[in-house]
């Protein structure tokens, strides 16, 4: 049982990729999950889940679940609500476990999003499936590439602790509201998602990003999800993008846990904050 199913990190595409948009995703080896013997009952629930659950035409050993229930737990130093899919590294342990292995990294990515649907009630796969494989990737409606990162100097990432947890599926119904009814609010995520896909396009072409792209990245999360940034952390926010010293981003789906931070300096320092360098 010991195999690490690793947390990850999504760079680009929070909830833009929802809509169709390209996302772009690392694994975080520092953060992971793995089984452990011991009776934890904490996810009893999410078990019956998967016994409830008609997976035909995948073939599940439900008689192996059953068996795991109460001598078995997944063990995880992924904080919960934070996301660094916490959700998505005990799916890919389930997955991995129980199901029988589909021939393509698209049939597992469906397979993966329906078992992580029981956490967020609707789910794309990306966080799973970069557990599963550890690798890192791109999504684009149905289009799933694997990638191979690498980031020139003078370009560091940050990931600042706000401190306080979320609950991903009801932020993500919220915004699914929103973006049903306000046609205003859904031009507006459509630019979004064109500058996500700019910016990762041009990551993946030349090994670099643009700090204006960036940026403006940053000044629209501001102003269309401010309702999804802590008091707390739109101060720092503001003053990142006035002052620019760095950038701020939406770590997932944003409402606490780590936010993401762009910036020049390979020794950013926030006095009073707790700050994780990316390695890429």
């Amino acid at each position: 049982m010991s195999k690490k199913y690793a947390g990850k990190l999504l760079l680009f595409g929070e909830y833009t990729v929802l809509l169709g948009g390209k996302a772009l995703a690392i694994p975080l080896n520092n953060w992971f999950g793995q089984w452990e013997k011991g009776s934890p009952e904490i996810l009893n629930d999410f078990l019956d889940f998967l016994c409830r659950k008609d997976w035909r035409p995948v073939k599940v050993d439900i008689d192996k679940i059953k068996k795991d229930k109460g001598s078995i737990y997944f063990k995880s130093n992924i904080p919960i609500g934070y996301g660094l899919g916490s959700s998505g590294a005990v799916s890919a342990a389930v997955f991995d476990r129980y199901f029988e292995k589909v021939p393509s990294i698209y049939e597992t990515q469906l397979i993966l999003s329906e078992i992580e649907s029981y956490f967020h009630g609707k789910s794309s796969g990306l966080d799973p499936l970069i557990s599963y494989y550890n690798r890192s990737f791109t999504i684009e409606k149905d289009q799933i590439s694997e990638v191979h990162l690498s980031l020139t100097e003078g370009h560091s990432i940050y990931l600042l602790d706000s401190g306080q947890s979320r609950n991903t599926k009801n932020l993500v119904q919220t915004f699914q509201q929103k973006l049903d009814q306000d046609a205003e609010f859904k031009k507006e995520i459509d630019e979004l998602a064109l500058l996500n896909n700019t910016v990762i396009d041009c990551w993946l072409k030349v090994g670099s990003i643009s700090d204006e792209d960036v940026y403006q990245i940053s000044e629209k999360q501001y102003s269309l999800l401010s309702d999804l940034i802590p008091k707390e952390i739109l101060k720092i926010w503001r003053y990142g993008l006035d002052s620019g010293d760095f950038s701020c981003k939406i770590c997932g789906a944003g409402g606490g846990g780590f936010f993401l931070l762009f910036s020049k300096n390979p020794n950013l320092q926030l006095q009073g904050l707790d700050l994780h360098h990316v390695s890429i």
